[in-house]
């Protein structure tokens, strides 16, 4: 028999999507799973949903807990997980039937500890929204080359999801409850204990993209998270891996102008953020307008950065509605 892979699904008010995705992982050709669905203390169907399942197929396992956020949960399905392998689905997304057999196939025929995929943006309807780019390849990459294209964004992404881990990995590795980018925080820790990690250009991930997610809700306080967690990384990479500093430093850089360019002028009370962030982009914008690796619209808007904090919003504003406008 394959072995047992340990699927964690965290949940909160997701009634609209949540039996897709279930219905997705129920409908997985690699039948030996554990799926761990985490009520993160839903109040509408979805803790319904959850328990129809459960009924209906003996692998779901729900755990209804009070509300403490995605890290939390995902904890809380790690401490659960009887699997040899981990894996990830947002309770909001979808995946091909043969997604885990992918990931499995990926780790076991190159011998790695993380395998990882492609994915494929769609908006709620499941139209696409970004071009394909997959070439079906795989890639094998040594701790450093993942950690390196990792920084970048390259094949691989930060997110936990579109990825299979042995379980070892986690043994002293948990999401940090009570905050947001929980996978920035985590992801390159992972990656540092993991001797081979192999990606396959394949789409097997169905990401959502909606306006309640993270990643597009109105910024907080709390996404001040993204440049605490960068900071993080670049301390890792000065103990750990020097030549990965300067690319640390970026994704801190780049971290410090999302805070800027999402606040708004009515937001008075996130002033301080604000001075955190613009401290950073100051210090660092002219060893950055001159990076070889820097993106060509972070180059513009450390240069835009040299007049002023309100002409690099306006900038950028512009730039948005030139690339936007129909």
């Amino acid at each position: 028999m394959k072995p047992l892979i340990s699927i964690i699904v965290p949940i909160n008010q997701v009634e609209r999507y949540l039996e897709k995705c279930l219905f997705s992982i129920m409908e997985q050709n690699y039948r030996n799973l554990e799926i761990l669905l985490i009520d993160d203390g839903s109040t509408d169907r979805s803790v319904e949903i959850c328990d129809d399942f459960a009924k209906k197929d003996s692998r779901f396992k729900v755990f209804h807990i009070e509300n403490a956020g995605v890290a939390n949960a995902r904890n809380v399905g790690l401490a659960n997980s009887t699997g040899d392998y981990i894996a990830f689905v947002d309770s909001d997304d979808y995946i091909a039937s043969d997604y885990i057999q992918y990931l499995y196939h990926l780790l076991t025929k190159y011998n790695g500890q993380i395998s990882a995929c492609g994915q494929k943006n769609v908006d709620l309807t499941g139209k696409r929204l970004t071009p394909c780019t997959a070439t079906e390849e795989v890639f094998e990459y040594s701790r450093k080359e993942a950690l390196y294209n990792l920084l970048f964004n390259q094949k691989l992404n930060n997110s936990c999801w579109g990825k299979l881990f042995i379980k070892e990995l986690f043994q002293d590795i948990s999401y940090p409850a009570g905050h947001l980018y929980e996978d920035l925080a985590t992801t390159y820790q992972l990656v540092a204990k993991a001797d081979r990690i192999i990606y396959g250009d394949s789409e097997k991930y169905f990401y959502i993209q909606r306006p309640q997610s993270i990643l597009n809700s109105k910024f907080s306080r709390l996404h001040m998270d993204s440049v605490y967690f960068s900071k993080e990384l670049v301390t890792f990479m000065k103990e750990n891996y020097p030549s990965f500093v300067l690319p640390a430093e970026y994704r801190l850089f780049a971290a410090a102008f999302e805070i800027v360019l999402k606040t708004k002028k009515d937001q008075a009370d996130l002033n301080d953020c604000v001075a955190v962030a613009w401290s950073i982009i100051r210090k660092n914008r002219f060893k950055f307008i001159f990076y070889k690796s820097s993106a060509f619209d972070y180059r513009c808007l450390a240069f835009a950065s040299i007049f002023g904090i309100t002409f690099t919003r306006n900038i950028w504003n512009l730039w948005l509605s030139i690339k936007y406008r129909k």
